[in-house]
């Protein structure tokens, strides 16, 4: 993953945390008398697929590389 990849994920992670922190808060004040439509919700959770998906890969890189040193 190239510098500006890395740069343009945690932004977006950043902006959507905020994002769900507003929809928290907003909840909470109305005494969790409303819903939160999942449309809302989608984003964030396509977020943090991908952002599994970037860790599984380093993950599989790094035991790559440990593999490579054990030989």
């Amino acid at each position: 993953m190239s510098q500006h990849e890395q740069f343009d994920l945690l932004t977006r992670v950043k902006k959507a945390q905020e994002e769900v922190n507003t929809t928290k808060m907003l909840f909470t004040a109305t005494g969790e008398q409303v819903g939160i439509d999942m449309a809302t919700l989608m984003p964030w959770h396509q977020l943090v697929t991908q952002c599994w998906n970037v860790a599984m890969r380093l993950g599989s890189q790094q035991e790559n590389w440990q593999q490579k040193d054990d030989i």
